[in-house]
């Protein structure tokens, strides 16, 4: 099945750098764009190329919050955690804002009720952090009901990271493993052509596919293991194999003349065994830290693991609890080839 990035919090991909990394491992991205605002699309040039190409797609909102109450449930009962209100900055309350149709009709008057929001001229206005959470969790829930893709909700901001997955946990939660793969993922450099790197996966893409493959086997493998000290050795021995993938895909990008650095893949794992949520009262395993040659350069990498919590209403959801899934590709401005 084709694999997806949702991007978000915006309507539009302004992050040219984020595009053209996305574009190079998954088969499609996407947004969600409001009805009637498809026509804004034509004004970017890159949005023109993936289209023409069918590697976008658009998320539309027509009756997905007047009709699934999820993202809805979620959100509130965020806003009543306690913990989240006092974690909130001191910010403007109403210096940001999104788009109407975005919210359900119902849930707009129970946030102006409780003075959460202001709405005027077909947006809702709010703090920048209820409207980064809220957007969080609309992505989160739309690549999750996405039954034609295995999508994924993706930003180019780690800030947004702890909204759809935050790192504390309560009765009201349930256990996820973070998986984190430290400046070792080859990226296009900026101002890469888009055609030459979509140009490049058709020509490449044994090579594209049996690198996502051993992330996928390793992932697959490390949500099974029961003991911490397993997973200790079975990190120190995907080392070994992604330095080789890795120098390798290296090499392919270099011999198509596409210049690329270094970035971080971090992916969200279900856990299914429940004997790895017992293993992370002890002493979960350090970075394993490597070094790979290519091209000439010695680069630092490290894998690490960490716990992260969703909602335990996730658990109801089937394509979540089935599929593990790359959360987020940050791009780093170090490392240039």
């Amino acid at each position: 099945m084709e694999r997806t990035l949702l991007y978000y919090p915006a309507i539009f991909i302004q992050n040219q750098q984020w595009i053209r990394q996305s574009i190079l491992y998954w088969d499609s991205i996407g947004s969600i764009i409001p009805t009637g605002m498809e026509r804004y699309l034509a004004k970017s040039h890159d949005f023109q190329i993936l289209l023409n190409q069918g590697l976008y797609k658009i998320y539309n909102l027509e009756n997905y919050v007047q009709t699934n109450n999820k993202v809805e449930t979620e959100f509130e009962a965020i806003l009543e955690n306690s913990r989240f209100i006092e974690s909130l900055p001191n910010e403007d309350r109403y210096s940001s804002w999104i788009y109407e149709n975005k919210l359900s009709l119902e849930l707009i008057t129970k946030l102006i009720n409780k003075s959460i929001v202001r709405q005027k001229d077909y947006r809702v206005y709010l703090r920048p952090v209820i409207a980064s959470l809220y957007m969080a969790l609309l992505a989160k829930h739309m690549a999750n009901d996405d039954v034609n893709s295995i999508t994924t909700p993706s930003t180019d901001d780690i800030n947004f990271l702890p909204f759809a997955f935050p790192s504390v946990g309560d009765e009201n939660t349930m256990s996820v493993m973070n998986l984190s793969l430290y400046n070792v993922l080859p990226i296009p450099a900026e101002g890469t052509s888009l055609m030459n790197i979509i140009k490049f996966k058709e020509r490449r893409k044994d090579e594209l596919l049996q690198f996502r493959q051993l992330i996928y086997s390793h992932q697959d493998k490390i949500k099974q293991l029961k003991d911490p000290s397993e997973v200790r050795d079975l990190n120190s021995r995907f080392a070994e194999q992604i330095q080789f993938e890795v120098s390798n895909l290296g090499k392919a990008l270099k011999s198509d003349d596409i210049h690329f650095f270094f970035g971080t893949l971090r992916n969200i794992l279900a856990i299914e065994t429940p004997a790895m949520i017992v293993a992370y009262g002890m002493q979960f395993p350090d970075p394993i830290k490597f070094k790979m040659a290519i091209a000439g350069a010695v680069v630092s990498g490290a894998i690490s693991l960490g716990e992260y919590f969703l909602s335990a209403q996730n658990k109801e959801n089937e394509q979540l609890a089935k599929n593990s899934f790359t959360y987020l590709l940050q791009a780093k401005e170090e490392g240039i080839i």
